[in-house]
């Protein structure tokens, strides 16, 4: 291992590197606010630079570039918000695509990719036009500048983050900062994956000409670096995803345009965050599966009991305050394109900001002009955005999906109701997976949540193939917004019937709920069954509100969540006696995470996950399986005597799913009927595989007979509410025991339900 000493600036008689980080030329005013670490104060500047170089080095910075007098002129095209200068051996090459120079600024000898990938030399500007395309095409905007420098310099050369902005030194207006010999990123080893993956073709039959190979190579490496590339590293044994420093969505808003506010100083944080579609270690798949929450969960919990406000106050650090400018910038941009249209916003708002580029818009101009366009003002909704402490929390019952025909054609008209409890309003984003052929499958019946008793439920939920858990996170989140099929606003103590219609079979709903309660906030229900209208359908596309809120449970059922008070969890007492040596505490689990399987804790952990059962928090808990030395215990009290029905909640998701030669497929092997898509597919079950996540369950049921113990088959439970028996209880108190002893290599609990006999 080679200790690499990080340094942020260069300034030696052989080579120099100012970027505007180091505050090397005057600036007019403070850009950095200890008080208000998310405040930063930006100004597109008309600069001029006139740099003496001696011993032959070359300058390069922003802008076009004269000689007058042994001194080189540089006079930048537009307004930029800051100036870098580095002075250095440089070789220069260049390349024009369409309106746009690309210019290369690397160190004697280090330009190896030439050769390495030398049968691109005449497809190359199609190629780089390609991924420009598509950079626009995913920010809906132009790239504004008429350059775009790649400078190598020193492989010591770093930056840290900043609380202000999500954007790091590497990348500046119309330049990125690459490492020397590209050496840090990943895929820059150009003939090394051209060998290996030349072999492996070669292994599997599969025939690919060099120049194809070689296309393929620099599309990805391009890709991974410039547009949508990541970074996994562990911290303290936890993964973490770190977008890389090098992606190109600056150049697409922060270097482009500005809005600021006197009252609010956090707003340009927001929209950039949101409009440069940044993602907050921890929302990839990998990342879910290690157990970590999506940075939607992660910012609620955070918000739970203060405002956006007091939180600033705190200068917080780590992840938290991207993770809450990410939620925050989300939830405003959804209200504005609730209130104006999905389209019509964007389509306004695209020419807007390109109309205003290089210049710093005023928050209260901006609303003006969004009300003289649409009749609508968001400022008065920024007081409670800012300030408000309360969280509105959604409630969903009653999806239903028919399909119709209007005017000849086939559709499918889906329809739920929504209710918001709290004294706050909220909006939440819906989507659709819908396809034919052969999907994957809901599985089983919906336990309270859709049909179920009440509001509260879990119900089953559907895994989309092809994406992680942390996937629906990310909608609406850009200037796009087409993963919105509706964004639906609730008023404090508000319930409506939401309907939506489809052009295609749809075979989940997606909802994101961003700012509220609801843990988590994205909750994947599956639509299981299209009932076929024999008679005609009204179409019923909108909102209508509802005049009262259905009851959450009837009068003849008691539920103990593991959320409630009646719901207890027995610590383990036996002591390592090494970790008492060493002063080491047994861990347990105080905040929420996902399941992982791939790190089982050994004492109860409560996890979240669309499928459990929970009015707000759809949580579980969930522990390594044992000899039974650990229990969990739920309590309730009982009014009237009488045989009661008792059922325990099963919730299934994604590991009910089969992974299967063509992807993911097929719903629940046995249990609930299977939804739309049926059990397509072949190819390897993982579900028979000695490695199953949960085998048996051992419940002990108390009665006033005394107990009884019950084991439960996870693999034929149903999806949702499972009885376990009918028992007399007296007017005392109802108990139901469920302990970690499995053969399987966990133990998970949610909630128990006794109804009484009518």
């Amino acid at each position: 291992m080679v200790n690499v000493n990080k340094r942020q600036a260069f300034l030696t008689k052989e080579y120099v590197l100012l970027t505007p980080e180091t505050n090397w030329y005057p600036v007019a005013g403070l850009n950095y606010y200890p008080s208000n670490p998310a405040q930063i104060k930006i100004d597109f500047t008309n600069y001029s630079l006139k740099v003496k170089n001696e011993n032959n080095l070359v300058p390069v910075s922003q802008g076009i570039m004269s000689k007058i007098d042994g001194y080189y002129i540089f006079k930048p095209e537009s307004p930029l918000t800051g100036l870098t200068l580095a002075i250095g051996n440089y070789e220069t090459d260049k390349i024009k695509v369409d309106s746009v120079e690309y210019i290369s600024y690397h160190f004697p000898g280090n330009d190896y990719y030439k050769k390495d990938l030398k049968a691109l030399k005449d497809t190359l500007p199609l190629l780089i036009s390609g991924l420009m395309k598509d950079l626009e095409s995913n920010f809906s905007t132009k790239y504004p500048f008429k350059t775009l420098s790649l400078l190598e310099v020193p492989v010591q050369f770093h930056s840290y983050p900043k609380e202000s902005t999500q954007t790091r030194a590497e990348v500046q207006p119309s330049m990125v900062l690459l490492p020397e010999r590209l050496s840090t990123l990943n895929q820059a080893g150009f003939f090394k994956q051209f060998m290996q993956q030349k072999k492996r073709m070669t292994r599997n039959g599969q025939v690919i000409t060099d120049k194809e190979l070689q296309v393929r190579i620099f599309n990805s490496f391009m890709r991974s670096t410039f547009i949508s590339g990541e970074n996994f590293r562990f911290i303290n044994g936890i993964a973490a995803n770190e977008p890389t420093r090098y992606l190109l969505g600056p150049s697409f808003y922060f270097f482009k345009n500005n809005f600021y506010s006197s009252e609010y100083p956090v707003i340009n944080a927001i929209f950039e965050s949101h409009l440069q579609k940044v993602n907050s270690p921890g929302t990839s798949g990998f990342q879910a599966m290690s157990g970590t929450l999506s940075e939607n969960d992660r910012a609620n919990l955070i918000l739970k009991n203060q405002s956006f406000k007091d939180l600033l106050v705190k200068n917080p650090g780590g992840d938290t305050l991207k993770n809450v400018l990410t939620i925050k910038g989300d939830y405003f941009f959804n209200l504005l394109r609730s209130k104006t249209g999905i389209d019509e916003f964007k389509d306004w708002f695209t020419k807007y900001i390109d109309d205003h580029r290089f210049k710093r818009v005023d928050i209260l101009k901006f609303n003006d002009e969004i009300k003289n366009k649409f009749s609508f003002e968001f400022y008065p909704f920024l007081y409670d955005w800012f300030n408000g402490k309360e969280q509105p929390g959604f409630l969903f019952t009653n999806l239903v999906a028919n399909e119709i025909v209007i005017n000849e054609r086939s559709r499918y008209q889906v329809t739920f109701v929504a209710s918001n409890q709290e004294t706050t309003g909220g909006l939440f984003n819906v989507s659709f997976r819908t396809g034919g052929g052969r999907g994957g499958g809901g599985s089983g019946r919906g336990g309270g949540g859709f049909g179920g008793s009440g509001f509260g439920g879990g119900g089953g939920t559907f895994q989309i193939a092809g994406q992680g858990r942390g996937q629906i996170s990310v909608q609406g989140r850009g200037m796009e917004a087409a993963d919105i099929s509706k964004i639906v606003y609730l008023g404090p103590h508000e319930t409506k019937r939401v309907g939506i219609v489809l052009d295609a079979q749809p075979r989940a709903m997606m909802i994101n709920t961003l700012f509220a309660k609801n843990i988590p906030g994205e909750i994947t229900l599956p639509i299981d069954e299209i009932i076929k209208s024999k008679d005609a359908t009204r179409e019923f596309s909108g909102e209508e509100i509802v005049s009262s809120d259905p009851p959450d449970t009837d009068q003849f059922s008691i539920i103990v969540d593991n959320e409630d008070a009646g719901f207890k969890v027995t610590r383990q007492n036996t002591e390592n006696k090494l970790k008492k040596l060493l002063g080491i505490q047994n861990k347990n689990g105080t905040t929420y995470q996902q399941v992982s399987m791939m790190s089982i804790p050994t004492y109860w952990q409560p996890v979240v996950q669309s499928a459990f059962y929970g009015k707000y928090v759809r949580s579980a808990v969930y522990t390594k399986s044992g000899k039974g030395d650990k229990s969990l215990t739920w309590i309730a009290a009982i009014d009237k005597p009488g045989y009661y029905d008792i059922f325990c909640f099963i919730g299934k998701s994604a590991d009910r799913m089969m992974i299967r030669a063509g992807g993911f497929g097929g719903g629940a092997r046995t249990g609930g009927a299977q939804g739309p898509g049926g059990a397509g597919g072949t190819g390897k079950d993982v579900n028979r595989s000695p490695l199953q996540p949960y085998k048996e369950f051992h419940y002990r049921i108390y009665h006033e007979g005394g107990s009884e113990e019950i084991s439960l088959d996870y693999e034929n439970a149903e999806n949702g509410w499972n009885k376990l028996g009918t028992y007399y209880l007296t007017a005392d108190t109802a108990k139901v025991v469920l302990s970690n002893l499995s053969t399987g290599r966990a133990v998970i609990g949610d909630a128990i339900k006794w109804i009484r006999q009518k």
